[in-house]
């Protein structure tokens, strides 16, 4: 009898357990559902139950403070988060939440304490390399912003937040970085608000590109020697196709000019600096999607009217393109980085 009895007890504790679980989620995806929706009282409502019943549960945790921060209650929002990445039990996210609130507060000196603290423990994770990256672009020493994004391009090369932020950096400058760091991100972010701002930016950095002597000549260091070789050869073999646009800079002549590209980038540089990049697009050449999807990136980005006329014109080719795109998820491999000058 008392077997039996003590067996029930577990059972009804496993239950009570079960049902306590299963409303803290229920709150959590309640929560964040309202908080989606813009409706940052009521979500903190929930959120707070959830909050009040599992006050350990990251989740519930992040999407409070958040909610919090999104209210512009950011004391409250502190309250939340602040012992979680104190006690060094916070995720990555965790962290992201609480340097948004510090900044929030003008709390600059707290904010890049926890930053550094956070990649110190993160230093795989890209997303918090660009909020630093952030952070420092809003001080006066702003200069340090692309140390911190090509840290985390290199630390975490699939993330696509530290290549936009780099690519706008470096259009002003150079703008040859800013269009093979611009590609990177619209085949890895293809469908988001920044999609479109990218696509434009990458089709100027090559008028750019081609507006002056300086962009592609070789790179030199203060001795007068070579510097950077993968940036070398990648001027080299632009400027060496520069006749295919003799008669202006479009979605056609782009097309043409780098489908010459990525024959001479294989004869020449590919075994010696590995590229996801250009595998990527000599993949598209081979199968024949190589013009769909120059025109899905300049197209679409320069006059929109010539753009529609020639998906419409040529439909099935786009279609192929655009399901095998969406199909396949793009990340960039570890050790495929090349960047040096940003840390001299």
């Amino acid at each position: 009898m008392q077997i039996i009895r003590t067996t029930m007890l577990f059972g009804l504790l496993l239950a009570a357990t079960f049902a306590h679980a299963q409303t803290v989620k229920e709150e959590l995806e309640t929560g964040n559902s309202l908080m989606q929706g813009g409706d940052f009282t009521n979500a903190i409502a929930v959120l707070n139950k959830a909050y009040n019943q599992d006050a350990g549960n990251i989740e519930v945790v992040k999407s409070l403070a958040f909610c919090y921060y999104l209210n512009k209650d950011y004391s409250k929002a502190l309250q939340v988060i602040e012992p979680m990445v104190s006690s060094d039990n916070g995720d990555d996210a965790c962290y992201q939440v609480a340097g948004n609130i510090y900044v929030a507060l003008g709390e600059n000196k707290e904010a890049e304490k926890l930053y550094k603290k956070a990649i110190k423990k993160f230093p795989d994770s890209g997303p918090l390399y660009a909020d630093y990256g952030i952070f420092l672009g809003s001080l006066a020493e702003g200069a340090d912003a692309i140390k911190v994004w090509e840290q985390g391009i290199e630390a975490d090369p699939s993330y696509p937040g530290n290549y936009y932020y780099a690519s706008k950096y470096y259009y002003p400058i150079d703008p040859v970085w800013s269009l093979f760091y611009g590609e990177i991100f619209v085949d890895m972010e293809s469908l988001t608000r920044r999609t479109p701002e990218i696509k434009a930016l990458v089709l100027d950095s090559y008028k750019k590109v081609y507006s002056k002597d300086d962009y592609l000549s070789p790179l030199t260091d203060k001795k007068g020697r070579p510097a950077n070789a993968f940036e070398n050869a990648l001027r080299a073999t632009l400027k060496a196709q520069a006749s295919a646009l003799t008669g202006g800079i479009d979605a056609e002549s782009l097309t043409a000019m780098r489908s010459r590209f990525v024959l001479d980038w294989f004869s020449k540089y590919a075994t010696q600096f590995p590229c996801r990049l250009f595998d990527y697009q000599r993949q598209l050449l081979q199968q024949g999607m190589f013009t769909a999807y120059n025109q899905w990136i300049f197209g679409s980005a320069g006059d929109e009217k010539t753009y529609n006329a020639w998906v419409s014109a040529h439909n099935t080719e786009f279609n192929n393109f655009y399901g095998f795109a969406r199909g396949r998820v793009f990340k960039i491999p570890k050790g495929q980085y090349y960047q040096t000058k940003a840390k001299d």
